[in-house]
């Protein structure tokens, strides 16, 4: 089965792929080279988001 075939199924079945296996699958890789974006950079402002979301959820309850 290609990563492609991997992928559709994934999505078909509710299951989501996590966002390494999104992120590796080639069409992905080329959209973010025509953007003239890096993994690491898309994978470090992701990161950024995810805490900057906690942290408010977490002064929200407080």
């Amino acid at each position: 089965m290609t990563r492609n075939q991997t992928l559709v199924r994934c999505l078909c079945h509710r299951d989501e792929p996590n966002l390494q296996k999104l992120l590796d699958d080639s069409i992905i890789q080329l959209l973010l080279n025509s953007d003239g974006v890096r993994k690491e950079d898309l994978t470090d402002f992701l990161n950024r988001v995810r805490k900057k979301l906690i942290a408010d959820r977490w002064r929200a309850v407080a």
